[in-house]
């Protein structure tokens, strides 16, 4: 595994850059299906390939370039907060990206009066995802 720099993780929409991260967390939660019986001799057994719950969420902070996340969070409808085409791409070698429609959950900016002006916001992935990996 190659070692990158956090701060190299770059949010885009339809391919044009909106915010350069700082700091980027990733959540996959894959819940399987308990079909656990009284024939299983009380050790827990699960459906092969299939999960109740499949979810991506994406926790990032960073410095605003624009004011394009903001804006998505003081929309006044929920479903201006759905996200089409966001791509989150990892610097370094290789570059992996996941890309896919998401829902910003949640969002707030924070203004040390010596720093540039931060955000924090949280995307959960709405459908599919691709993941690309880098070669």
């Amino acid at each position: 595994m190659v070692k990158t720099a956090g701060r190299d993780v770059v949010m885009a929409i339809g391919g044009t850059a909106i915010a350069g991260a700082r700091v980027t967390g990733i959540t996959r939660n894959m819940t399987p299906i308990d079909d656990s019986d009284a024939d299983d001799d009380e050790v827990m057994s699960f459906l092969a390939d299939v999960f109740s719950e499949d979810t991506l969420e994406m926790t990032v902070s960073g410095v605003e370039d624009g004011t394009v996340l903001r804006d998505i969070a003081f929309t006044t409808t929920p479903a201006d907060r759905h996200i089409s085409n966001l791509t989150f791409t990892f610097s370094g070698s290789p570059v992996d990206s996941i890309s896919g429609n998401f829902i910003m959950t949640a969002f707030t900016i924070t203004g040390d009066y010596r720093e540039a002006t931060t955000f924090d916001a949280t995307f959960v992935r709405n459908g599919a995802h691709t993941f690309t990996q880098g070669v």
